[in-house]
């Protein structure tokens, strides 16, 4: 079995170089993850459906499924309360 490898021993100034130098990375990568999100968040929409919706099938649906809704909640309907 190997030995873990166990970072070097250094004096007060050389770890604080060392963690300035890895806040400047670590503010850097944030920097870059946040234009990443920023372009994710321009990105155009998508229409997904390919046909016109049937609501007059929605309102069926929701009809049946209103019963099972109705008793999910212990206590109720979180909107009723």
């Amino acid at each position: 079995m190997s030995e873990i490898p166990h970072p070097p021993i250094a004096t007060r100034d050389e770890w604080a170089k060392a963690r300035q130098e890895l806040l400047l990375a670590e503010k850097e990568l944030t920097r870059q993850r946040d234009r990443i999100n920023a372009a994710r968040r321009r990105l155009p929409n998508v229409i997904a459906l390919e046909s016109p919706v049937d609501y007059e099938l929605v309102a069926r649906v929701q009809a049946i499924l209103a019963p099972i809704r109705d008793v999910s909640w212990q206590t109720g309907r979180p909107e009723n309360n």
